[in-house]
This record gives C-alpha cells, structure tokens and sequence, in this order.
C-alpha cells in the first residue's frame, strides 16, 4: 500500500486510549479523541480508513458514533471495543452502525493489531477486486482470471481472519491446560483495573490460592491425577458459579497456584468470597483420593498497595499465612 493509513482511536479513559494508540504507531498515522463529538469531527477532516471506538462513552455512545460515521465514511473500517456481556450493544453495532469486527474486554494487544491489520489487507483485497471487475469488459478473459485469484485470495484472508481471532483469544490469554486465564494476561489484566479504580476511587479484592499439598498428590497418584485436581478447582473459579459473576476474573499464577481478583469489591466482600470458594472446593468429590483443600490470601486495593507488585505480594504473604496457620483456611493481609 502506496499510502500510509490513517486510525483513529476514541476511549474516554486515557489510559485505554493510549494504549491503544500506542499499537499502530510507526505503522498508521494515528488520531485519538476522548468522546464521540471530537471523533466525528476529527474523522470529517482527517478521513481515517479505520476507526476503533469504545462503547461506553458520555454523550454519544461507540455504536452511535459508528452509525453517524457509515454515512459519512460508508468506505472506514469500524470496529467496537466492548464487554462481553453487552450484548445488545453488539446486536445494535451490527445493525445500525455496520461493524467489522468487535474487541472483547479485556483484550490482548496483539490479538487486536493483528485483527487490525488483516482488516486492511481484506479491504485493500476488496478495492482491488472491485477495480477489476469496472474493468472486466476490456479485457474479459484474462481478467476474470484475475477477479476470481483476488475472490479466493479475499476468501482466504477471511478464513485467516476468522481463525486468527479464535486462536488468539483462546492461546494468547488462556492457561492450556484449566482454560482460566494465563499468568502474562494477568499482569496485563491488572494494570488497567489499577488504571481504572485509580480514576475513579474504587476498590478491588485480590485472591491469592494454593492446593494445599498439592506434590504429594503429584507423588502419591501420579501427574494425570494432579492435572485432574488443576482443571476441577480452576473450574470453581469461573462465572458458572453462583459464587462467582461475570466481572470476576480468574488466572493461573503458575504450578498449582491461581489468582482471582474482584471489581469493585472491598476486603470484606473479598474474604466473603475467598471463604465460599475455599468451602466449595473442600465438598468436592474425587474417584482416587481423599477431601483436597486450599488455603487463600487476600488482599485489596489500595488498602495493600498501588502497584500491580505491591497487591499480589500483599496477596501471597496471606496466603503463606493460611499455610503455617494450619492450611485450609484464609487469611487476610496485614
């Protein structure tokens, strides 16, 4: 591509803005606006090929903004950054706005340039389709053969772009073995949920949990058992649960140790659900060996710490605690 493309990125939170901007830097000419009135305007005079917005917005909403730019840009690629569980906005952004492709929150920076990317390639594909078929009655033999290499290189592109997202989604932030999330995407995870209670004064609950004697289990029973143990209390870490809603987000730390943090949840709620699960995974059932339990530090923020390093260390130092104190019990940070 002869011309260098143009983005433009709408958030009204800073932090999500930037890193998003921050991707498509030295590739894209990049535009950010902080709502959906500075957008449209920003869009009229810079003309950007593509366009991610989030949903979420005062004034104009991301599907409002979306709409108003198909009529203005009908040609602008429009993508719509939003929570899984809206999905009614994603219903609307279809019908009303015309969207190309949605991100899930929260999402992984190379699962979104890389959709990004193939994005354009698939529209310069279509253009270039387009082109010759206006041109098809000049020389009709030879470039129908060229329409019909552009259609299956265009179908191809959606295949890759199909498959890439799905990949993505599933090996980039997800443990392969118990399906939670993955220690890297926690970190990334916990910067913007910093970034986020930062801005508006609110708490989050941190869980720091172990299998108690989990090696022995390895020793005793053999590696496929200790998997087993792995993928069944991962599986009391997920929204299924009446314990556990949709906003709550599990991980694994790494070995048998996993990592649960709780919007908008203080130390009590936390210790409230931190007990929960530690009593639903004691009346768990096992074929080959007896009761297994874990012991759970818990921590919050910002009463433990302002720093991704500072809540999980606060967290572990619990969880340490639990352990001398016995195991099979909870204990919060000092």
């Amino acid at each position: 591509m002869s011309e260098r493309r143009r983005i433009l990125v709408v958030d009204d939170e800073p932090d999500n803005c930037a890193l998003l901007a921050r991707l498509f830097h030295g590739t894209y000419e990049v535009f950010q606006a902080c709502d959906g009135d500075d957008a449209l305007a920003l869009a009229r005079d810079k003309q950007p090929h593509v366009v991610i917005t989030d949903q979420r917005m005062p004034g104009r909403t991301g599907v409002e903004l979306l709409a108003e730019l198909r009529q203005v840009l009908p040609g602008a690629i429009r993508i719509l950054v939003t929570a899984f569980t809206e999905y009614d906005a994603l219903v609307d952004a279809v019908n009303a706005a015309g969207v190309h492709h949605y991100i899930e929150k929260p999402f992984h920076a190379a699962g979104v340039r890389t959709a990004v990317n193939m994005l354009v390639e698939k529209a310069a594909l279509e253009r270039e389709r387009e082109e010759l078929l206006e041109r098809v009655t000049a020389s009709e033999a030879r470039l129908q053969e060229l329409v019909e290499a552009r259609t299956m290189e265009l179908e191809l592109a959606n295949r890759k772009l199909e498959a890439s997202n799905k990949a993505l989604t599933k090996l980039v932030v997800r443990d392969g073995l118990t399906g939670v999330h993955n220690h890297r995407y926690l970190q990334e995870y916990l910067q913007i949920e910093i970034a986020r209670s930062s801005r508006y004064k609110r708490e989050f609950g941190v869980l720091f949990l172990d299998i108690d004697d989990f090696k022995a289990i390895n020793d005793d029973h053999g590696h496929a058992v200790g998997d087993d143990v792995l993928v069944k209390v991962a599986e009391q870490l997920r929204p299924q649960h009446r314990r556990m809603r949709e906003s709550d987000f599990a991980a694994r730390y790494g070995g048998e140790e996993f990592v649960v943090v709780l919007p908008e949840t203080d130390v009590k709620g936390a210790q409230i659900k931190a007990e929960r699960i530690r009593a639903a995974i004691e009346q768990l059932e096992w074929d080959t060996i007896g009761k297994v339990t874990v012991s759970i530090g818990v921590a919050g923020y910002p009463l433990h710490g302002n720093s991704v390093q500072e809540v999980l260390e606060a967290a572990d130092k619990a969880l340490y605690a639990a352990k001398r104190s016995g195991k099979n019990q909870i204990a919060l940070a000092g």
